[in-house]
This record gives C-alpha cells, structure tokens and sequence, in this order.
C-alpha cells in the first residue's frame, strides 16, 4: 500500500526498496491518494509507465486533476475505486478509515488522516499538515 505521491516519488520510493534486500519493486498492489493535487498525473503518468499498479483508490472530486486521474487509469487499464471522505474502504484483507479533509489558514496542503486496519492491528496515517494544525490548535 502507497498512501499520495508527488513529484520527488521516485527517489523516496527508490531508496525505500533499495534497504529491502532482494527486492524489486515493479508490482505495486494499492496506491492511494487522500486529496487529487495538479501533479498527480504527470507523477501517475511516470509511475504507471515504469510499474504495475494494481489498484488506484481516488478521492471522488469534481476537478479536472479527478478527470485526468480517472481518463490515466482507462488509458494504462488500472482499476481504481473512489470514495467520499468519511467512507471506509476495503481491498482485500484491509480497511481504511478515512476522515474528511480540512485545511488550516497557513497551508495548501490538506489535513489528512486514515486508520489502516489489517491482521488485528491498526495504523494510523497522518499526512499534509495533520501535525502542524494539532499544535495550531494547542496555541489558539
């Protein structure tokens, strides 16, 4: 599972399976995004080239970054699964708990939390500016 990419992707996803002895990583099973952001598909368009995506999972949006994400998957044959925030999403054994999207003054990025659930544990994800608005909120 790969939770949002960006434009430096390849060189944090490179070094990560580099420390992975033995590993090759062509063959990624889920690729999530939490928010569709203008270089999503440019950066999917040079991951879907280079690996096999198995499955995409998009935030349903009424933006033309959604559009070009969705008209991506038709063009390389990639299944992708949408969902509203607040919605839990399963693929395979796992679920994600995911939680609306909030943005504080200060930043572009998105608040982002998900609860991964899978084998009896639970992760819990956070992204953007999740820890920059929790001290937001301390100092208000």
């Amino acid at each position: 599972l790969i939770i949002d990419i960006g434009n430096g992707y390849s060189r944090v996803f490179n070094k990560s399976v580099e420390k992975l002895p033995g590993i090759q990583a062509t063959e990624i099973e889920v690729l999530m995004l939490t928010h569709i952001h203008t270089s999503h598909p440019a950066t999917l368009h040079s991951l879907f080239s280079s690996h096999i995506v198995r499955n995409l999972i998009i935030p349903k949006e009424k933006t033309d970054g959604y559009y070009s994400v969705v008209e991506l998957c038709r063009e390389f044959d990639i299944p992708y699964m949408e969902y509203s925030h607040g919605d839990v999403v399963n693929f395979g054994d796992a679920s994600i708990k995911t939680f609306e999207n909030e943005y504080i003054k200060r930043s572009t990025q998105p608040i982002i939390r998900l609860d991964i659930s899978a084998f009896d544990e639970t992760f819990t994800y956070v992204g953007g500016a999740y820890c920059e608005s929790v001290s937001a909120d301390i100092s208000d």
